[in-house]
């Protein structure tokens, strides 16, 4: 009882808090994305998500700082990837009451060089 009560206040107070209409489904976004596995058992960790609006379309950029390489893109599935990221466009279409194209970035970016990649961009 006393972690549904802790569960519901935290929720609440990062609602109170939230600095955009967005900071909710980021948050959703994170709790549910951290990790992306693919039908060959293959994972990345999603680090961040950033959910924006611009000219009323909606964008989403899921972020992965591996420490080296690419953070398992080149070998992970890439039909499983576009299954996952319809999932969040569907996701962030029903929180956001929008019934546009959502477009999904995956970027990594680099720990060292602060230098980010774009490893996917598309329309959802």
């Amino acid at each position: 009882m006393k972690k549904i009560i802790a569960c519901l206040l935290l929720a609440s107070s990062s609602i109170a808090f939230a600095d955009n209409a967005y900071d909710v489904v980021e948050n959703k976004l994170e709790l549910k994305y951290q990790t992306m596995t693919d039908s060959n058992n293959n994972t990345m960790h999603i680090d961040d998500i950033d959910v924006k609006s611009l000219n009323g379309n909606i964008y989403v950029t899921l972020e992965m700082e591996p420490m080296m390489g690419d953070g398992g893109w080149s070998r992970f599935n890439k039909t499983s990837y576009k299954k996952i990221a319809t999932q969040i466009a569907d996701e962030v279409r029903m929180y956001t009451q929008n019934q546009g194209k959502v477009e999904i970035n995956l970027v990594k970016e680099d720990n060292i060089t602060d230098k980010k990649t774009l490893l996917d961009s598309a329309f959802y």
